[in-house]
């Protein structure tokens, strides 16, 4: 089964149709011009098409295509397929890691997991299905900063975590996050739960829980 969006709170689907259409033009009055306009409409349609189909049945050609831009440049500006994929998920990783550079409460760190953009989720998921993920993903920034985060909270308290276990704890909270995202709602039909907003909270809730118990000593 295709990793796909279906957490309990309302998302809309970007796929094929007028809506997108519509954006795209809006978005691209004319055709990008010079490196670095170039390689971002490449890298922007590529994380699209990639999260919507999956990387082994997105074309290099369908890219240049849905950007606007000479095939021959995929190659010059981005190289194969891998390089490609390392380049988008490094690009979302670089933006996601922006959300975390001005807050200070882990909190608001479980909120911006939660909030994440799916296509991320579903890069992941095909990256899992399709190859070795550790061939495309590198360190994430983001991480990195939330484990920082969880370290200095804890040596507020006259605690010392250790910097690989705030690690392994800030991405069990990315990859919990990003599966209630994109599986929350089938897990909720399975389990008889209606999906309501209360239960995002209370997700919110144990996951904050959870935080408190490692950074405050509670567990080992």
């Amino acid at each position: 089964m295709a990793p796909g969006s279906s957490g309990t709170e309302s998302r809309s689907e970007s796929g094929p149709d007028d809506s997108d259409s519509a954006a795209d033009g809006a978005g691209r009055a004319r055709r990008p011009r010079g490196r670095a306009e170039v390689r971002e409409a490449l890298l922007e349609s590529a994380q699209r098409l990639i999260a919507r189909q999956g990387p082994s049945k997105v074309r290099l050609r369908e890219i240049a295509e849905d950007a606007d831009v000479n095939f021959g440049l995929v190659y010059q500006y981005l190289g194969t397929r891998e390089e490609l994929l390392r380049a988008v998920y490094q690009r979302v990783s670089a933006r996601s890691a922006t959300r975390f550079e001005h807050i200070d409460d882990l909190a608001d760190a479980i909120d911006i997991f939660l909030t994440a953009d799916d296509s991320v989720g579903r890069i992941m998921g095909w990256a899992a299905l399709e190859g070795d993920p550790a061939d495309v993903f590198g360190p994430s920034p983001g991480l990195q900063q939330v484990a920082s985060m969880m370290v200095r909270a804890a040596r507020q308290d006259g605690l010392d975590l250790p910097e690989d276990e705030a690690r392994l704890l800030a991405a069990f909270l990315q990859v919990v996050a990003l599966g209630w995202r994109l599986f929350g709602s089938i897990g909720l039909t399975g389990a008889g739960v209606e999906a309501t907003s209360d239960v995002d909270r209370r997700v919110r809730e144990w996951m904050r829980t959870l935080v408190e118990s490692v950074v405050r000593g509670g567990a080992g």
